[in-house]
């Protein structure tokens, strides 16, 4: 049985959420409906979208919304604890949108997303789940001054909706320790296109780091490490993947370390040319760690791509992250900051490229039963599908 979805993105399109993407393409056959706060101003759209910057009321309408914004509001924060949904005008036309494309049920991605839409799906009477991936479960209900408002509000939408997934336990268990919980909840990892990774002959003395330059990511560890490890192999080489705020500071350490030529930093590139480099990579490295202002992973997609790809895995016990590699199988963890380990590890697999070669086929095999995107995207299918069925000839509201 087929269905008609609304993914719910912050902003479409949106290159940089690959996940949110994904789903977008792919659930259901890539019949879904978009509905975002912003457009991606450059990036064309391949579907219907209701973008809210579209909707602007005029003069008229605008009068009329402000009269009657203070009720609307009130009643969303009575019943929701949510302030900030359309209202007026802007939410009249999203109902259209959705009677109009024949929406069975919404799909949020990310929480913080799902607290924006949510009161016009519960006043449809349509289905509405929710995916959390991260930074959505942790320090986004983390903030001092917002934080207690914003778990009232989860509390209220994820207490209500008919379903919730997350990339991993960890998330579920964030959420449950604050009293957010959903008893038709699933964890289902992102998932990663086995077909396009599959292993290739690997380029000795490869290392590959693959993600944003920020805090949890902690990628001056990673430099520091790999210098160290590599000390031993002039062959071996770290590429770094990725662009954001400690991008510079990183190109600046490896500078510092003399390690120029060892370190090579790409910056963003497209999403194919990571994979054809992961696929090459026989040793892969994440240091991530709790950011300063909380935010944590959930299940990274990047060891997920390099497992499928056949990389040896060196990460942290952070989050998600023990559930995706195994210690001593298909990689190695250590203790967040745990410098020395890490670079300990890296030397170990630079050393002995054999056995990297070995846990990084068996992180292929992990990755094949675990991490299949179509396998996953069925589960998904099956939870979505299970909640319109059960709404079937149910009352609307």
């Amino acid at each position: 049985m087929t269905l008609k979805l609304a993914i719910a993105v912050k902003t479409y399109p949106d290159p940089t959420q690959t996940p949110a993407t994904e789903h977008i393409a792919k659930l259901f056959g890539g019949e879904s409906v978009v509905l975002c706060r912003a457009r991606h101003p450059e990036l064309p759209g391949t579907r219907p979208a209701f973008c809210l910057a579209d909707h602007r009321p005029g003069p008229a309408l605008r009068l009329a919304d402000h009269l009657a914004a203070p009720f609307e509001h009130g009643r969303n924060f009575l019943r929701n604890h949510n302030t900030h949904p359309p209202t007026g005008s802007r939410r009249r036309a999203l109902e259209g949108f959705l009677r109009a494309q024949g929406v069975e049920a919404i799909l949020a991605e990310f929480g913080t997303e799902a607290s924006f839409w949510f009161p016009t799906a519960r006043k449809l009477g349509l289905p509405f789940h929710v995916y959390f991936r991260g930074h959505d479960a942790t320090a986004y209900l983390e903030t001092p001054r917002r934080a207690p408002r914003r778990i009232r509000s989860y509390r209220a939408m994820v207490g209500a909706a008919d379903g919730i997934f997350a990339v991993s336990q960890f998330l579920l268990d964030q959420l449950a320790a604050r009293g957010i919980t959903n008893p038709n909840a699933h964890v289902v990892p992102s998932g990663v296109d086995m077909a396009r990774l599959r292993p290739a002959p690997k380029e000795p003395g490869l290392v590959i780091a693959a993600g944003r330059f920020i805090d949890k990511k902690a990628p001056e560890i990673t430099v520091r490490a790999f210098v160290e490890a590599a000390r031993a192999h002039p062959g071996a080489r770290l590429e770094m993947i990725g662009d954001g705020p400690l991008l510079a500071p990183c190109q600046a350490l490896a500078r510092e370390l003399g390690a120029e030529g060892k370190v090579i930093f790409h910056g963003h590139r497209p999403h194919g040319f990571v994979e054809e480099r992961l696929r090459a990579a026989p040793l892969f490295l994440q240091h991530s760690v709790i950011a300063p202002d909380g935010n944590q992973e959930g299940a990274p997609v990047a060891i997920q791509e390099a497992m499928a790809a056949g990389a040896c895995v060196i990460s942290t016990r952070h989050a998600g992250i023990p559930h995706l590699v195994e210690e001593g199988v298909s990689g190695f963890l250590v203790d967040e900051h745990d410098a020395a380990g890490f670079a300990g590890h890296a030397r170990a697999m630079l050393d002995d490229p054999a056995r990297a070669a070995r846990m990084g086929q068996a992180g292929h095999a992990h990755a094949a039963r675990e991490f299949d995107r179509a396998a996953l995207y069925r589960r998904v299918e099956a939870v979505l599908r299970a909640s319109v069925a059960r709404r079937a000839g149910r009352p609307a509201g």
